[in-house]
């Protein structure tokens, strides 16, 4: 029998011009008549956790229509995939298949297979015509032919989410990021009922949605509210599919259970909690609870407890009755007997599992990663030796500056003098210099090898005692995350101190110079501060405002020395000159920060931490404008904050164009290299792909915009040859700049892109006719050749 299907094709109607005329019209397809997909071959392998993904190609299929297609993966434990598990995979639409070496671990464990002996699997390619919403064209279902493929899986914990199939929970609690998503899980194995514990570390109000794969493919699920209406804590919402879904921003609690049919898409909450502790006879029934923490990874709780005598315990939530559980974790259950121990108490409400675990208590919890546990970090740091006179028996210690960062500053140091620092001023943990590349001088008759430091360059740490060699007054930063050390010439400078970016006045915030003019960075003032020279309380070196006067923003007063603690008329951001001669000091309000940040997938893996976070260049003379360029991949998200955290991060302004926002992230359609610039006075995100330009006599002339003198861009890469003689200048164009090009300049030096940003006319490389020049903007390169 020939099976014909009708569907309309909204998305497609442009292709058939021809029934246009007609008021209603339908495709016709005909099933017998398509193609299926089919899968070429696949590569085993010995899979590795850190490994390159396995990736193979296949062959589209052909339905005859003009018509998207979407795509799902299957593999088996045996040839006629009498029980397919679907697999996360990365499907093209140019016919490539890449799957993560993990994935493939986790379902070959899964399935039966032992770590380090070979498991054959096999492979079938499922595909379906997608409607105008992209979504499955359930009667379209192609199957591809059957591949199999052997590998050696790898020992790995195997987690919930490795055995149940999964809902993935996101939201801000996440930043959107699907590698860092919790998830509800098919533990009835029907296919159909999710159901799990999240964890929003309190930013549930900031917006969640589901989808049903780690991607926001309507064809596989991206599940929202309809009217982001619900009622405050709604006990259940009707979830609907597709781009016009909304994030759900009605509950604000720290955990939550829901569980999801994804067949209605009806969303229950089963209760909410901002904790989960542990009440009993040890501790009389009565508040506080022992708060239980909770690990993601393994979706339980737990504290650890010592147990004295016979007790009984249960749990509840929020030092309340209202939501308890008793013995294997039911609701209102009965109580739990314990006897005198020490246990790390597991509470698993996924699965409905109580464990007291005696070998765990004190332990390091374990994660997903594997990490090893961190030894807790030092609480001192000193430097120790025979400085200032003493002989290896004297602490000078070290502040903590912000973070990992320690320094001691103005420490005079001799010609002979040598040190190391230590921690908590005992011998047990300490550092020096790499390597012995100087001899001591402090015993002449017994010359041992000491380091002696390049001032001004950071340097690993190691075992050996360091010796400046020449008498001076020096700063010393020891990092102790990176550990290194670095050593320099004491330069005193004025800084402000007080109750600023939160801090209260136990740090320095330093001041640039210019002349007589100090100038500081932009800082959050929240209260009284003061100005000081060099790191110091003396009267004639602290300035502060006359006795009952409060500063008005904008104009300029005298200072008095000590004088009283200076304020604002409200808390805000602030940037405070200082006349170092006339004693002037001026408080002017920032409407705009001075930095701004791009956080992304490719672009620090959504870890403010790491060194992959983009730091945008300001537009000179452009207020409140910053700009970068990059190579960004299609359907990757990135979005921007001024700073390094999660507090004020945003995809968009009131207009943005050259992208579209997917579950709060900027995306771009297309791979490519790309200009990003912000306006914040204007209210602009504005994306468009990066259009580099030369100027000056190398690239013939000093016209903007020549033709001539624009870059090719080869994927992540962009180049161009000098038509002549010259010093080499650079601009990246922009279709919102209201400044000139120079304002988005950068040259090349010692291989480096470096932006001119707000500084002055740059350093000048001088370069000849026929020479190549290419820059590699995420690498932050470039090449004169």
């Amino acid at each position: 029998m020939r099976k014909l299907s009708y569907f309309g094709l909204f998305a497609a109607v442009s292709l058939f011009a021809a029934s246009c005329a007609m008021e209603e019209d339908h495709v016709i397809f005909d099933l017998n008549k398509a193609t299926s997909p089919s899968i070429t071959s696949i590569q085993g392998a010995t899979l590795s956790s850190d490994g390159a993904p396995i990736s193979f190609n296949f062959n589209l299929p052909d339905y005859q229509l003009a018509s998207g297609t979407t795509y799902a993966l299957f593999a088996g434990a045996d040839q006629a995939l009498s029980d397919p598990q679907k697999l996360s995979a990365t499907i093209g639409t140019d016919g490539t298949v890449s799957i993560k070496q993990s994935d493939l671990n986790s379902m070959i464990l899964n399935l039966g297979g032992e770590a380090e002996k070979e498991f054959t699997l096999y492979f079938r390619l499922s595909s379906w015509l997608a409607n105008d919403k992209g979504n499955a064209v359930e009667s379209s279902l192609l199957y591809s032919n059957i591949v199999s493929a052997t590998f050696i899986p790898y020992d790995m914990t195997v987690l919930d989410k490795d055995i149940y199939q999964t809902v993935w929970v996101q939201g801000d609690y996440c930043g959107w990021s699907h590698d860092k998503s919790q998830f509800l899980y098919n533990y009835s194995k029907d296919g159909k009922t999710f159901s799990g514990v999240v964890d929003f570390a309190g930013k549930a109000s900031g917006g969640i949605k589901f989808t049903g794969a780690a991607s926001w493919d309507n064809s596989t699920g991206n599940w929202g509210s309809e009217a982001q209406a619900e009622d405050a804590e709604a006990g259940s919402v009707q979830l609907i599919n597709g781009d016009g879904s909304k994030n759900l921003v009605c509950y604000s609690k720290r955990f939550y259970k829901f569980s999801m049919d994804n067949t209605t898409l009806l969303l229950t909450k089963e209760w909410g909690a901002d904790k989960i502790g542990i009440v009993g006879t040890i501790n009389g029934w009565a508040a506080p609870d022992v708060e239980m923490n909770y690990n993601a990874d393994y979706v339980r709780f737990w504290a650890d407890v010592e147990i004295d005598g016979d007790q009984e315990i249960k749990f509840r939530a929020d030092e309340d009755w209202t939501w308890n559980w008793g013995a294997d974790a039911k609701v209102n259950g009965d109580n739990i007997k314990v006897s005198t121990g020490k246990y790390r108490v597991y509470l698993d409400l996924n699965k409905g599992i109580v464990e007291l675990n005696e070998k765990m208590y004190g332990q390091q919890e374990p994660s997903a990663s594997g990490d090893e546990p961190q030894p807790d970090k030092p609480a001192s740091w000193s430097l120790i030796g025979t400085l200032y006179g003493s002989s290896w028996d004297s602490d000078f210690d070290l502040t903590n500056t912000s973070g990992d960062i320690w320094q001691i500053r103005s420490v005079e140091i001799t010609a002979s003098d040598e040190f190391k620092i230590r921690a908590d001023h005992d011998w047990s943990n300490n550092v020096g210099g790499p390597e012995a590349n100087s001899e001591s001088t402090i015993d002449p008759s017994n010359p041992y090898g000491v380091y002696k430091p390049e001032l001004g360059k950071a340097f690993a740490t190691g075992g050996n005692n360091i010796q400046v060699g020449v008498a001076g007054v020096y700063d010393i930063t020891f990092d102790y995350a990176n550990s290194t050390i670095l050593i320099e010439e004491h330069n005193a400078a004025y800084a402000l101190i007080g109750e600023i970016d939160g801090d209260s006045w136990s740090k320095d915030v330093l001041m640039t110079q210019n002349g007589d003019i100090w100038t500081s960075p932009v800082v959050n003032i929240t209260g009284g501060f003061k100005i000081r020279y060099d790191y110091s309380w003396d009267d004639a070196n602290c300035y502060g405002a006359p006795a009952g006067f409060t500063p008005v923003i904008g104009e300029e007063f005298t200072a008095e020395q000590p004088g009283s603690n200076i304020t604002v008329p409200e808390p805000g951001d602030y940037k405070v000159s200082f006349n170092a001669a006339t004693k002037a000091v001026t408080i002017v309000a920032v409407a705009f920060p001075e930095t701004m940040y791009m956080i992304g997938q490719d672009f620090g893996g959504w870890d403010w931490n790491s060194d992959g976070i983009v730091s945008l260049t300001p537009v000179h003379s452009g207020e409140g404008q910053f700009w970068t360029v990059r190579y960004i991949k299609a359907g990757v998200g990135f979005k921007f904050c001024s700073k390094r955290e999660w507090n004020g991060d945003f995809w968009g302004l009131e207009t943005n164009d050259g992208f579209t926002e997917q579950g709060g992230n900027c995306v771009v359609d297309k791979d490519g290299l790309y200009l990003i610039h912000i306006d914040l006075k204007n209210g602009k995100v504005h994306v468009e792909p990066a259009r580099i330009y030369g100027i000056g006599d190398c690239f013939g002339g000093w016209n903007e915009g020549m033709e001539n003198a624009l870059f090719t861009n080869d994927g992540q890469t962009t180049s161009a040859k000098l038509a002549a003689d010259g010093q080499v200048r650079m601009y990246v164009a922009s279709d919102i700049a209201t400044t000139d090009w120079w304002t988005r300049e950068f040259i090349i030096l010692d291989g480096k892109i470096v932006y001119r940003g707000t500084g002055d006319d740059q350093e000048r490389v001088a370069c000849k006719a026929g020479q190549t020049v290419t820059l590699d903007f995420n690498a932050g390169t470039g090449s004169i050749n």
